[in-house]
Order: C-alpha cells, then sequence, then structure tokens
C-alpha cells in the first residue's frame, strides 16, 4: 500500500460549454480555439495615416440671379452682333425678293405680308431702328422688318442662353487641411463619391490598430495536462492493484496520454502565437483614406483568411489523429515516449510550418 501525497490546485474549472461531449477530432483542427478577440480600431488607423488635407468637389447649378447678370453683363456687345445680322439678314432677303419678283411676275407679293400678320400687332408697329434721315415709306417699312428680325435673333438667343446655364453646373475643388476623425467623417458623409484625403503615412502595421486574443479550449489551461498530474498518473500506472474487489478502473487516464495531450496543447499556443506574431506585423497599404464601412469590411476579410490558412496550416495536427491510432501500440508500451513539437523556419517564405516527431 502506498500513500500518494499530491499537491494539485483546482483553479481551472471547465465552463458550460467545455463540459460538453467533445472529441480531439473535433476540436483539434480548430486549433482548441474556442473565439477569437478581435479588436479593430477604425480611430487609431485615421491617426496612423495622418492625413494632411481633404480634397472635395462641390457642386452647384448656376442660379437664374447669374444668368440675368451674365446677359446683362454681354447685351451691350450681343446688340451689336444681332443688329449686324440682322441688317445682312433683310439685305439677303430683299435681294432674294426682288430677284423672285423678276423671274415670276405671278408669286403674290402680299405673301410675306400675310405671314407677318401673324405676330403681334405692337411687334408689327415696333421700330428700334429710327432714323430722322431715312422717313420713307419704304425705308420704315425695312426698318420694322429689321426689328422684327433682331427681336427674334434677340429672343432665341436669350432662350439658348437660360436653357444653357440652368443645364450647366459649377465645380469647386474645396481644401480642409489637416482634418480630423470628426471632420473627415462629415466631409464623408456630405462628399462621398468626390472626398479624396492622401494618407501621409500609407503603410501601417496591423498591430497599430488590432488586437487578436484567442480564446483556446480550457483543457489546455487546465491541471489536467500539468506535470504534477501526469507525474500522479504514471505513479497510478506503475501500482499493482492486489485487490481485485476494489471499484477502481484507470480506464484512459494512462499518464502518457495526457503528455500527448499536453504536448498537443503547447504545438497549438505555439502555432497561434507565431501566426498573430507574423499576421501583426504586415502591412495595411491605403494610398486615401477609406471610409469606416469600406475598412471594416476588408479587415473582416482579411481576418477571415488569415483564420483558415491558420487552419489549413494546422491540419497536421488532424492527420496526426489518424497516425496516432496507426501507432498506438508502439507509442503506448513505451514508457519514454514523447511527442516534440518541432516548428522550423523557412528561411524563403519567412514562414513557420508546424512539425511533429514521435520520440521512443
Amino acid at each position: 500500500f502506498f500513500v500518494i501525497q499530491t499537491d494539485l490546485a483546482w483553479t481551472n474549472p471547465l465552463s458550460v460549454s467545455s463540459l460538453k461531449n467533445q472529441s480531439l477530432k473535433n476540436i483539434l483542427p480548430k486549433l482548441f480555439v474556442e473565439e477569437w478577440s478581435t479588436n479593430i480600431s477604425y480611430s487609431k488607423y485615421f491617426m496612423q495615416c495622418a492625413p494632411v488635407s481633404c480634397a472635395y468637389t462641390e457642386t452647384d447649378q448656376i442660379s437664374l440671379f447669374y444668368t440675368i447678370s451674365l446677359f446683362l453683363s454681354i447685351y451691350g456687345g450681343l446688340c451689336i452682333i444681332l443688329r449686324s445680322t440682322a441688317l445682312f439678314l433683310i439685305y439677303v432677303w430683299m435681294k432674294l425678293k426682288r430677284y423672285s419678283i423678276n423671274n415670276n411676275n405671278n408669286i403674290n407679293i402680299g405673301y410675306y405680308r400675310t405671314f407677318l400678320q401673324h405676330f403681334v400687332q405692337w411687334i408689327k408697329q415696333l421700330n428700334l431702328f429710327k432714323s430722322s434721315k431715312n422717313r420713307t415709306v419704304n425705308d420704315i417699312k425695312q426698318q420694322r422688318i429689321v426689328t422684327r428680325v433682331y427681336l427674334i435673333l434677340l429672343g432665341g438667343s436669350i432662350s439658348i442662353l437660360i436653357l444653357f446655364t440652368s443645364l450647366s453646373v459649377q465645380m469647386t475643388i474645396i481644401t480642409q487641411s489637416n482634418p480630423s476623425l470628426v471632420t473627415y467623417r462629415l466631409l464623408h458623409q456630405l462628399y462621398s463619391d468626390s472626398l479624396k484625403c492622401p494618407c501621409k503615412k500609407m503603410s501601417i502595421s496591423y498591430d497599430m490598430f488590432i488586437t487578436l486574443s484567442p480564446t483556446l479550449h480550457q483543457i489546455c489551461s487546465s491541471d489536467f495536462i500539468s506535470e504534477s498530474w501526469i507525474s500522479t498518473m504514471a505513479l497510478f500506472n506503475d501500482i499493482p492493484v492486489y485487490n481485485t474487489n476494489l471499484n477502481i478502473s484507470l480506464d484512459g487516464f494512462d499518464s502518457r496520454y495526457f503528455k500527448l495531450l499536453s504536448s498537443i496543447c503547447q504545438l497549438a499556443n505555439r502555432t497561434i502565437d507565431d501566426a498573430v506574431r507574423q499576421f501583426l506585423i504586415r502591412s495595411f497599404v491605403t494610398q486615401y483614406v477609406i471610409s469606416e464601412s469600406e475598412f471594416n469590411a476588408k479587415l473582416n476579410t482579411t481576418f477571415k483568411q488569415f483564420k483558415q490558412s491558420l487552419i489549413n496550416e494546422f491540419n497536421l495536427l488532424t492527420d496526426m489523429v489518424h497516425l496516432f491510432t496507426r501507432v498506438d501500440q508502439p507509442y503506448i508500451n513505451s514508457k519514454n515516449a514523447e511527442l516534440l513539437p518541432v516548428t522550423p523556419s523557412d528561411e524563403t517564405s519567412n514562414q513557420s510550418p508546424p512539425e511533429v516527431f514521435f520520440f521512443y
């Protein structure tokens, strides 16, 4: 009979979620990770980006007041152009009229008068080109025709000018120096399509604004994989049971199983720590400040890819479960058996894929 004194402090009771029946095969591919705690700070990213200025384009419709002011400013020159144009058109029209009368006496001379009668009466009597020297009937008639042509051209010019200015927009580029995060958010809300804020520091390492903290399965932090528990189980394994009436069953409590579990947890911890460290020293490159929604979307996608690549690299442990089944007998029967996790360095890819060796 042996008296075994143990000094175990059960300070890490398993949580309720960990008390569920979970096989090693299910939690091993996940690296014993129950959840990831991530803290992504957009404000820290903005501070590291440190935009010196923000430029945006402000678009305004040209107002009717501006159109009227523009018309009044060019009215003098427009009058000279329209008067010259009207005189030229009347001169051509009179030439064509005389040519038509000389070649065809049957043409109705009153045709043009009938056409002009559709205009308003006061326009017919209007004469903007009165002259004291030219007061004959033919002169007055020509002056009235010139006035009508002038008014038509003037009205058409005004209509075109109003239509053009009403459809035109005025674009102004405005620059905001040293914008704060509050200012940037306000500008992005108002001018998201044209806002550009160049980053003073385009390459920012992830550890400046991201914190990753994985929560492992509590079996990896419990006393079941401690040296004291493994030593105690080793002593129990060496005790011969003489009294067969004792209702004691140590099946599944071989110390080598716990030693194996401890080695797997160490390998998982080391793999996760190395992967997180390598991830955080990578750089996030942006030429311009990106919006908070785009920032979160990119980081979430990147983090999902990181977790997936980490799981893929750790698939060796999943294969190890099958390998352990094949080598179960020599491993269990050897008292000096040990699972040695080794992390070799690859100078080419700068990555450290995990490797596992059985030592007998």
